[in-house]
């Protein structure tokens, strides 16, 4: 089986294409959106396959969001799974996508831990993180796109990744181009 990873960094449309790919049927999914196998020791294990939807496809795809903040871990593992993998990458504008995380967490997860944008933006340490000193921290650090995708080519080339953009989803052609 032929394995397509979608990495990226939160709020940047893996939910949308996700959906958007499943409903081909040249492709087969990962029965959850977020599989995160790579995480732990069962990477090894090599029953991945047995994660995705079985259906006709002999290529299966997943959206792992943590894959990108974390491409320095598990880039690596996944090139020792399948040195033929596809990586896609999809970004979006920087500041757009960070209000557009401090939105969702001020509306869903934690209201009482953000108090807006600008208290996101003064509660950073960029002399660097220190455990417990900022929790706000990773939210821009997925920002930094040149140190998370630079794994992702180091360890597959640039064959092998290909970069999207938030802001052409909209394009009739941009299906076309990530299944290509």
């Amino acid at each position: 089986m032929k394995h397509v990873f979608m990495v990226g960094p939160t709020r940047t449309g893996s939910t949308a294409l996700f959906r958007a790919l499943s409903k081909s049927p040249e492709l087969s999914q990962t029965k959850i959106k977020e599989l995160n196998y790579f995480f732990n020791d069962q990477w090894e294990s090599g029953t991945y396959d047995d994660h995705v939807l079985q259906g006709t496809s002999s290529v299966s795809f997943e959206a792992s969001p943590n894959y990108y903040m974390y491409s320095k871990y598990i880039a690596p593992r996944i090139k020792k799974f399948d040195e033929n993998a596809k990586i896609v990458i999809v970004l979006r504008n920087p500041i757009v996508r960070l209000e557009s995380v401090i939105n969702l967490i001020l509306m869903k997860r934690a209201p009482d831990r953000f108090n807006g944008f600008d208290h996101v933006l003064e509660s950073q340490n960029f002399d660097g993180p220190k455990l417990g000193d900022c929790p706000d921290y990773y939210v821009t650090m997925e920002s930094d796109y040149l140190m998370h995708v630079r794994p992702w080519v180091e360890e597959f080339g640039s064959k092998q990744v290909a970069v999207f953009y938030y802001e052409n989803i909209k394009n009739q052609d941009f299906l076309k181009q990530v299944c290509d």
